[in-house]
C-alpha cells in the first residue's frame, strides 16, 4: 500500500477576470510604462465553517458490520452497499461525512450519486485512522471504482486500482446546468485499464527497458480510448434535459500512475465548436450555443506512466493547470495515435504555470510526443514558469485546425441554402493572445516549438531553450499549414530568449508559415556561422555570445530549472523591456528595470 501523499498549497484568491496576454509591445522602444505583473493564483474552495455540524459515518471492511449505526469508530459499518445507501438518502439539511478506515479494502463501486448537499456544507468522503504505512482506503470495482454525479462534494484519501477497470473516478452529469463545487484531493489512482501484471521490485515500468514493452498487451486497442482514464469528467446530458457543464472544480494533489489512456481527461457533449467536431450543441458563437466548463483547476498532481496523455482539459473558460508533473506520457503509444503530456483544447482564459512535463514517448507510428500542447481553438492563454525536458516529440505543440460545420442562426435554427438544406462551411475557432514566457525547454527531441495552422498573436518571450543538437532534426521552430495552406500565421514574436545549442550542427528555425514574425533581442549560441543570416529571417538586435549555461543535461524536478541560470552578466543588459513583464523570475529575483534575456533575471 502506497503511503498517502499530502499536498499543501498556499495561494492568494485572485481571479482570472481581466487576464491579458500577449506582452509583445516593446516598452523600451515606444516609451510606454512597463507593467510588472504578479503571478496569478487560483481561487480556492472555501473552508467549511466550524459551526457546521456534520453527521459522520464510519466504515471498516474488516471489523465493521452493517448492523451497526456507523456513528463512531467503535461501531463502524462494513460495506459499500451501506455507504451508497447513506449517500443516496443524504439531503441538504443533514450535512454528511463518510470516513473509511485507512487500510480497508472494498470491491464494490462507491456511487456518489443522487445526493443533495449545500456549498457551505458539502458531502465529505475521506479516511480515518491513517498511519505512515496505511494512508488510504482502497476501492477496486469495475468498470468504475468511484462514480460521482452531483454538486458540492469533496473526496480525499481513496486508493483506486483495478487493471480491468475503465476509470478510477468517473464524474458525469444527468441534469442540465452546472454541476459545481467538486473537489478531488489527495487520492492515489493507479493500474487502471493498465494490465501490467507483476509489479514486484525491479519489474515496474521504471525498471524495464521500454523497447520490451508490448503496448497492446497492457492496453488492448478497443480499450485505448480517452473515455477510459484515471479521472474522467464528462457533461453527458442529451438534448432532452439540455446542456450541462462543470463549474468550480479542483483536482488537487492526486497521484496517478500506470493508467490508460489518460491520467486526467475533461470532456463534454455540449462544446461543439469549429475545430472540435462532437457535441449536442448548436454553436452560433462563444456567447450563444456553447457551454464550456468554468473555473476548472488542475493543481499539484503527480502523473506518470500514462498510456496516452497525462492531462487534457477540453472546452473550459477560466482555470489553472498548475504545479503538475507529467512523466512518461504516451507510454503505450501506437500507430495512428497522437498524445502529449499536458494540454488544453478549445479553451479560454487559462493559466499554465509551475508544471513539469518530461520523458514523453514517441513510439514508431505514433504522433506529437511533446511535453505540452496548446491545441485547437485556445485564446487568452498564459503559459509561464513551466519546465519541458526530454520529450521525444519536442517541447510544446501550438496548433489550430478547421472543421466543416453547419451554420446556425442565433435562435438555434440552421442557416438554409436555396434548397432549404443546412449550409455547411469550413470554420476555425480563434487561436490567439497566447503568451509563453519565463519557461525552460531543455534537451527535448525533435523541435522545441511546433507551430501549425491558423495561429495569431503569439508571444514567446524570456524563455531559455537548450537544444541538444544530437541530430540536425533537433531545432527551435518548425511551422506548417494544417487544414488550409493558404492561411498564414499572424503576429508572432520571439523576444528576449536564449537559444543554446549543445552540439554545433544545422538546426531548424522554420518560419515560412509566418514570414513576418518578429525576432528581436534574442541570444543564439553555438549555431553555425550562417545560422542568423540564412535560417533566421530578419533578426533584430540579436546576439551570439555564450550565455554561460551549465553543460549538464536537464535534471528531473521542476526545482532544477534553476540549473539554467546563465553565468554571463551580459544576459542582464541585452534584452528589451516589454509593456508587460513578470515582476519576478521563477526563483524570486525581482525584475525591476533589467533588460534581461532568458527565463531568469540573474547571473550566477
Amino acid at each position: 500500500m502506497r503511503k498517502k501523499l499530502v499536498a499543501i498549497m498556499v495561494v492568494s484568491a485572485l481571479t482570472l477576470s481581466g487576464l491579458t496576454t500577449g506582452c509583445g509591445k516593446a516598452a523600451s522602444k515606444t516609451g510606454e510604462k512597463v507593467v510588472y505583473e504578479e503571478v496569478p493564483s487560483p481561487e480556492m474552495y472555501a473552508e467549511i465553517a466550524s459551526s457546521v455540524e456534520y453527521t459522520t459515518y464510519y466504515f471498516d471492511s474488516e471489523s465493521g458490520s452493517d448492523e451497526n449505526d456507523g456513528l463512531s469508530e467503535d461501531a463502524p459499518k462494513q460495506s459499500v452497499k451501506a455507504a451508497n445507501k447513506i449517500i443516496e438518502n443524504c439531503g441538504e439539511d443533514i450535512p454528511t461525512k463518510l470516513l473509511f478506515k485507512a487500510g480497508s479494502t472494498y470491491e464494490e463501486a462507491l456511487k456518489v450519486t443522487s445526493f443533495e448537499a449545500k456549498e457551505e456544507a458539502p458531502l465529505i468522503i475521506d479516511v480515518y485512522g491513517a498511519t505512515e504505512d496505511e494512508g488510504y482506503a482502497s476501492f477496486s470495482a469495475e468498470p468504475n471504482c468511484v462514480e460521482i454525479c452531483g454538486s458540492n462534494v469533496r473526496i480525499s484519501g481513496l486508493e483506486l486500482s483495478n487493471p480491468n477497470a475503465y476509470r478510477g473516478f468517473y464524474v458525469y452529469t444527468k441534469k442540465s446546468g452546472a454541476s459545481s463545487n467538486i473537489v478531488l484531493k489527495g487520492n492515489y489512482i493507479h493500474d487502471i485499464n493498465f494490465i501490467w501484471g507483476d509489479l514486484s521490485e525491479g519489474n515496474r515500468p521504471e525498471n524495464v527497458a521500454y523497447e520490451t514493452v508490448s503496448a497492446v498487451d497492457i492496453c488492448p486497442a478497443e480499450r485505448y480510448v480517452y473515455q477510459y482514464s484515471g479521472i474522467y469528467f464528462t457533461s453527458s446530458t442529451n438534448r432532452f434535459p439540455g446542456a450541462s457543464w462543470f463549474e468550480n472544480v479542483w483536482l488537487e494533489g492526486n497521484t496517478i500512475e500506470r493508467v490508460s489512456r489518460c491520467g486526467i481527461f475533461i470532456n463534454s457533449d455540449w462544446v461543439r465548436r469549429p475545430g472540435l467536431d462532437w457535441g449536442n450543441n448548436r454553436y452560433y458563437d462563444d456567447e450563444t450555443g456553447w457551454y464550456p466548463h468554468k473555473n476548472f483547476n488542475i493543481l499539484d498532481n503527480d502523473i506518470s506512466y500514462t498510456g496516452g496523455d497525462a492531462i487534457v482539459l477540453i472546452a473550459t473558460d477560466g482555470g489553472f493547470i498548475q504545479g503538475n508533473t507529467s512523466y512518461h506520457s504516451q507510454y503505450l503509444g501506437r500507430a495512428g495515435y497522437y498524445s502529449a503530456g499536458i494540454w488544453s483544447h478549445s479553451s479560454k482564459n487559462l493559466v499554465f504555470q509551475y508544471n513539469e512535463a518530461a520523458y514523453t514517448h514517441l513510439p514508431t507510428g505514433s504522433g506529437d510526443g511533446q511535453g505540452f500542447d496548446i491545441d485547437i481553438g485556445n485564446t487568452s492563454i498564459l503559459f509561464q514558469y513551466n519546465y519541458s525536458h526530454h520529450n521525444e516529440g519536442g517541447g510544446i505543440l501550438l496548433c489550430n485546425h478547421p472543421t466543416e460545420e453547419i451554420l446556425y442562426n442565433e435562435d438555434g435554427t440552421f442557416v438554409q441554402d436555396e434548397d432549404a438544406l443546412p449550409v455547411r462551411e469550413m470554420r476555425h475557432s480563434d487561436w490567439k493572445d497566447v503568451t509563453i514566457r519565463n519557461n525552460v525547454f531543455a534537451d527535448n527531441g525533435d523541435t522545441v516549438f511546433h507551430i501549425q495552422g491558423k495561429i495569431e498573436d503569439l508571444m514567446i518571450a524570456n524563455n531559455t531553450i537548450v537544444v541538444p543538437g544530437e541530430t540536425g532534426e533537433q531545432g527551435i521552430v518548425k511551422s506548417n499549414a494544417w487544414g488550409d495552406n493558404t492561411i498564414l500565421g499572424k503576429n508572432w514574436s520571439f523576444v528576449n530568449n536564449i537559444f543554446y545549442l549543445r552540439n554545433q550542427r544545422s538546426s531548424r528555425f522554420e518560419l515560412e508559415f509566418c514570414p513576418d514574425a518578429k525576432i528581436e533581442n534574442n541570444v543564439f549560441y553555438n549555431f553555425e556561422d550562417s545560422f542568423l543570416t540564412e535560417k533566421v529571417k530578419n533578426p533584430v538586435d540579436c546576439e551570439t555570445f555564450n550565455p554561460g549555461l551549465m553543460e549538464m543535461e536537464a535534471r528531473p524536478g521542476i526545482e532544477n530549472m534553476k540549473d539554467f541560470i546563465p553565468s554571463e552578466q551580459k544576459c542582464l543588459t541585452v534584452g528589451q523591456l516589454l509593456s508587460e513583464m513578470l515582476k519576478e523570475d521563477y526563483v524570486g529575483n525581482t525584475v525591476g528595470d533589467k533588460k534581461y534575456v532568458g527565463a531568469f533575471c540573474a547571473a550566477n
